[in-house]
């Protein structure tokens, strides 16, 4: 390589057999997990980050069904989502609506998403993508409303609300903005549509 070392950072994901061929240098940024601290690619790889992520979920949801355990039976119902984002939003509003109706907490159920497809490539082609998914499934949507969330990537989700607006029928369209965790993971720019199927359908 001469007298030029290149010093990429671990966010590069290269492999190790093309880092060790070209004798690269890489700086490992240091993961934050639960108040410890990991060199990305040396202290944890990715299946470990998972697990970990994984256990804590799991140890999330027991405590919170610890903390049910104080209050009457009956009182307090504890709920794994499975999802993330939006799509916890989604439930959360379902169940405001179900509440809405008077019916109780042993009526609401859970549900889980299901990624359609995660896009990626020019701009005009991902938007294009996304709304020709959901116009597909048009017939299976819930009739009350379709969130567009995004993270950073307000002109994106304003033009698609816009096509939905025009193209979709009865739910309302509604726009959130992707939080700092949700965030750390999918990056600036990313944008999504999310919507729960009929029951009906």
């Amino acid at each position: 390589m001469g007298s030029v070392r290149v010093m990429p950072d671990s966010t590069c994901d290269l492999s190790p057999e093309l880092i060790g061929k070209h004798g690269i240098s890489v700086v490992p940024l240091y993961v934050i997990f639960n108040g410890d601290s990991f060199r990305d690619g040396i202290d944890i790889k990715t299946d470990e980050l998972y697990k970990m992520t994984e256990r804590l979920n799991t140890l999330t949801v027991r405590n919170a069904r610890i903390t049910a355990q104080e209050f009457p039976e009956g009182r307090i119902e504890v709920i794994d989502s499975r999802n993330l984002s939006a799509g916890i939003g989604l439930l959360v509003m379902k169940a405001v609506d179900f509440a809405g109706q008077g019916l109780g907490i042993s009526e609401i159920e859970e549900g889980k998403m299901i990624l359609e497809e995660k896009i990626r490539g020019k701009k005009e082609k991902a938007l294009k993508s996304m709304q020709e998914n959901i116009l597909a499934d048009r017939d299976f949507i819930d009739s009350r409303r379709v969130f567009v969330t995004h993270s950073m990537a307000n002109e994106e989700a304003e033009y698609l609300k816009g096509v939905l607006e025009q193209k979709l029928e009865g739910p309302e369209i509604i726009i959130t903005n992707a939080g700092c965790v949700i965030s750390s993971h999918c990056g600036r720019g990313t944008a999504g549509i999310l919507y729960m199927e009929s029951s009906e359908a």
